[in-house]
């Protein structure tokens, strides 16, 4: 896998007074990506490692690029979905229930599989489904069987969008 530490990009922005910390964070951004394009994963520590930037610089970049863009940085995280972060199951929800686009454009825009689009649409309607007949969150984790830190992430994305009306997007329900 080759990987552009420095581009001619960096070179240029560097040239024309762009702060080194914005082009740091392109640099570790491009690198997920390059990464990615080229069939491979990176973790938060392989970039760290090979960009001498602290992993909870690296952390930051990603959560402010994801803020700003509403794009999916796909790191072992996001690809693999794992760890406890919301930040692209949100970005899924949003972009499928709120904003109304197919689940297979959703999946090729976010790197994730149809099948990973799905459950989270699926798992999203079902909490709001429960939430709205009154159940609490114990309740809910019962009903559903998934876990309750789950069920909390998928209840501060409802509450954070306003509780979407159920004809959104082809149905919360």
């Amino acid at each position: 896998m080759l990987l552009e530490l420095v581009s001619t990009t960096d070179i240029e922005n560097l040239s024309a007074g762009v702060s080194r910390e914005e082009i740091r964070r392109d640099t570790v951004i491009r690198l997920f990506h390059q990464a990615k394009a080229q069939g491979g994963v990176l973790t938060q520590t392989d970039v760290a490692t090979m960009t001498g930037v602290e992993p909870t610089k690296i952390h930051h970049y990603i959560k402010d690029y994801q803020r700003e863009t509403s794009r999916v940085v796909p790191h072992r995280g996001t690809i693999h979905d794992m760890g406890p972060t919301l930040t692209h199951k949100a970005a899924i929800c949003r972009r499928v229930i709120l904003e109304g686009r197919s689940i297979e454009d959703t999946a090729r825009e976010t790197h994730h599989s149809v099948q990973a689009v799905t459950r989270y649409v699926q798992d999203f309607r079902r909490v709001y489904a429960c939430l709205k007949n009154g159940l609490s969150t114990e309740q809910i984790s019962f009903a559903t069987q998934m876990p309750q830190r789950l069920v909390q992430q998928y209840e501060y994305l409802i509450q954070e969008n306003n509780a979407p009306r159920p004809d959104v997007g082809g149905g919360v329900e």
